[in-house]
């Protein structure tokens, strides 16, 4: 009798895989805004979404001081667990503000925890932190490509993106007078242009085109916004596949 094997999803006939097949995806679980002035700030009870084998949270971070211009950050946990820095643009005016982006990847498990972020000084008062978090699944957590770009009106480069992936972009700006409350600054943008999301919170909207899409997928973007201005733009691209 010839042998006869029944195939279904992650399994073979009484044979279930420790690893089925999840299919790429990045999405958007969850944002949140801090007006708190200390170095350490706490975003409680972050959404992590489900936690499904190979899970990576994707963790893209707006810092706007108007009082200082050199605070940067000494360290970033997720979940309890230490995060690992992808990029980050720093852009400030050499006296009084600085405005920085940063996207950082960890692996904590459950579907939600505390996001901890711990910077080199106090904030000024009229200062905000803006957290979007993503989750990453049928991905590899090394980003394929990154990139870092600052502007005092306008900022512009590439980067490239692998087959069946998607890029997360994340800009922060400001103004000569400082950003504004985050009440009235915080802003998302998504297109559905090969995964691509866009987060931003700062002082105006800015005008964002996207130009040159070839077929190897690689993005040219131009950004700028109005007055005189602080710009920072973070990128990461994720590509499918196991790390």
């Amino acid at each position: 009798m010839p042998l006869r094997c029944t195939f279904g999803a992650g399994s073979v006939r009484g044979f279930q895989s420790p690893h089925p097949f999840i299919p790429f995806g990045l999405e958007l679980v969850d944002s949140k805004t801090s007006t708190a002035t200390a170095a350490e700030t706490t975003f409680e009870d972050v959404n992590f979404g489900a936690n499904v084998p190979g899970r990576v949270i994707v963790a893209a971070l707006i810092i706007a001081d108007g009082g200082v211009n050199s605070n940067t950050i000494t360290a970033f946990t997720v979940g309890g667990e230490a995060a690992t820095e992808r990029v980050e643009a720093h852009r400030d005016n050499a006296t009084t503000d600085v405005v920085s982006a940063y996207i950082y990847t960890a692996t904590p498990g459950g579907t939600s925890g505390d996001i901890v972020v711990t910077t080199s000084t106090t904030m000024a008062a009229n200062s905000f932190k803006t957290l979007f978090v993503y989750r990453l699944v049928g991905g590899v957590e090394a980003p394929h490509d990154t990139l870092s770009v600052t502007g005092s009106n306008s900022a512009s480069g590439a980067i490239d993106c692998p087959a069946g992936g998607a890029i997360l972009a994340v800009t922060g700006y400001l103004d000569a007078d400082g950003p504004e409350t985050a009440a009235s600054a915080s802003k998302t943008y998504e297109s559905a242009q090969s995964g691509l999301t866009i987060g931003a919170a700062g002082a105006a909207t800015p005008d964002i085109s996207w130009t040159e899409l070839t077929e190897d997928i690689e993005f040219d973007f131009s950004e700028a916004v109005s007055g005189s201005n602080r710009l920072a733009f973070a990128a990461a691209a994720f590509g499918p596949g196991k790390a």
